[in-house]
């Protein structure tokens, strides 16, 4: 075989400056030895520090092996059954089916088949605890059956934490710790941004808008932590990548590692991905904590994770005995799919694929049909109307038993909005209906009288796979 890596050094370069993402760590195992890794690009673009294999990441939902492996462990203990209903361990699991509440076990939560959409406006940036957003599960409407479809799902990952708290009798960061960190001597790993924020050799999280590289805040995750909080770097990554690639009979039985990545359910090819749904990549399936799928005619197994500021990539191909992690530092980037794509070209030998450039296209068709969506809600917009009440009667506190609080209240002759972490400009659209916007979060709320006429909910698209979630006024 002639060098795979040849010229990849000048490839990553050129990507990170073609894609403004600020730095990228990369490894690769092969046959069981660690054949790079490299950090490249800075981790700290206002203080122009370098990325080093030493340099910590999140890696969010990569996170949620973690969570499965732990579930495993807590099978083979002998105090976890993956196919008894979760009502058998904590008698106070309620959805809102009552079918999914009664007979959702262990597996379903984490294969993504609850019949729950993705639900994340009600944690995402929200000050509930890991046990108030377990009880507010009840209130989340279903918008697919109990185990008919794939819906990838943090919730229910966040529940399956739980779960463990409630089988271990210690919290998920502890068992965590004790049964998967410290055994791996994955010792520059940590569980929260919070920690994070006090190392030397963390990367800051980045954003590119109005055509520059940002630093952004760390996103807290520590309540839906089972989900995706774990942050960590090449060095401790490849441990857990080679231990998921060789087995390690201490942590778990390989028969039983290895049926955590058995399909579950099939994972539909969504439009806005942009990597996904072309003939090299064959069709998903989602195991517990892994996707699995082929690439090439190589049976590869896979999991991605973004949070604010971050894009981590960790996958292998167990029939090749090749893995590969990436980390990136910019929200949204695709970097750390298209660079493991890329690497895995390189050890087949075959062409490499422009995955840059198809999915440059797909953006570039992305951003001209948010543009369409644009024009077409503007010109939806009836000229001429206005609110039915003064901008004062609609100031009040808008409460949703699963969702929590939206605060409306009047700045002079302007409203204005707090829902979690949010402050969001509020402007009239027309009638009753209103924009609600900041930088991240653009929304379309409607207001709606009571029987005497004075205003009583306001109505959000929150999840859109769903009708708009109903606040009503709590004062």
């Amino acid at each position: 075989m002639t060098d795979p890596l040849a010229g990849f050094d000048e490839y990553i370069a050129a990507e990170i400056e073609k894609y403004h993402t600020p730095g990228l760590a990369v490894a690769i195992v092969y046959k069981g030895e660690v054949v790079l890794s490299k950090g490249y690009g800075l981790r700290d673009v206002d203080k122009n520090l370098p990325v080093t294999p030493e340099t910590v990441f999140a890696i969010g939902s990569c996170s949620k092996a973690f969570t499965t492996l732990a579930m495993a462990q807590l099978v083979e203990d002998g105090k976890l059954d993956w196919d008894k209903p979760v009502k058998n361990y904590i008698p106070s699991f309620k959805l809102y089916d009552p079918v999914a509440s009664d007979h959702m076990t262990p597996r379903d939560l984490v294969c993504h088949r609850s019949g729950l959409p993705r639900h994340d406006s009600m944690w995402y940036g929200a000050a509930f605890s890991r046990a108030e957003l377990f009880e507010r599960l009840q209130y989340l409407q279903p918008s697919q059956p109990f185990r008919y479809v794939f819906q990838y799902q943090n919730l229910m990952y966040m529940a399956a934490g739980y779960l463990v708290e409630a089988v271990a009798g210690m919290s998920w960061e502890e068992f965590t710790q004790k049964r998967i960190l410290d055994p791996l001597g994955m010792t520059s790993s940590n569980l929260s941004v919070e920690d994070s924020k006090t190392l030397e050799n963390a990367s800051q999280p980045h954003a590119y808008k109005d055509k520059q590289i940002k630093t952004i805040p760390f996103r807290n995750l520590d309540a839906i932590a089972p989900a995706g909080s774990i942050n960590s770097n090449l060095v401790d990554m490849l441990k857990w990548l080679k231990m998921h690639m060789a087995g390690d009979e201490t942590l778990l039985p390989k028969d039983k590692l290895k049926a955590l990545y058995d399909p579950h359910v099939f994972m539909p090819i969504l439009p806005e991905n942009p990597v996904y749904g072309y003939n090299e990549i064959g069709y998903s399936s989602y195991a517990l904590g892994w996707a699995v799928q082929m690439y090439r005619g190589h049976q590869m197994i896979r999991h991605t994770g973004g949070i604010d500021g971050f894009i981590t990539s960790v996958s292998f191909l167990p029939d090749d005995d090749l893995g590969v992690i990436v980390f990136g530092n910019e929200s949204g980037t695709n970097l750390p799919v298209t660079v493991t794509l890329n690497i895995y070209d390189r050890f087949f030998g075959l062409d490499v694929i422009p995955w840059s450039e198809r999915i440059q296209q797909k953006a570039d068709e992305a951003e001209k049909m948010g543009a369409q969506a644009k024009e077409k809600f503007a010109a939806a917009r009836v000229s001429g109307t206005q609110p039915s009440h003064p901008l004062s009667d609609y100031a009040a506190d808008y409460a949703h038993p699963g969702y929590g609080t939206v605060s409306v209240t009047q700045n002079g002759d302007a409203l204005q909005a707090k829902f979690n972490h949010y402050n969001l400009a509020v402007t009239h659209y027309h009638y009753d209906t209103f924009e609600m916007n900041n930088d991240d979060l653009n929304l379309v709320g409607s207001f709606s009288t009571d029987p005497g006429g004075k205003i009583a909910q306001l109505s959000l698209p929150l999840e859109p796979t769903v009708a708009p979630i109903v606040f009503t006024r709590a004062n």
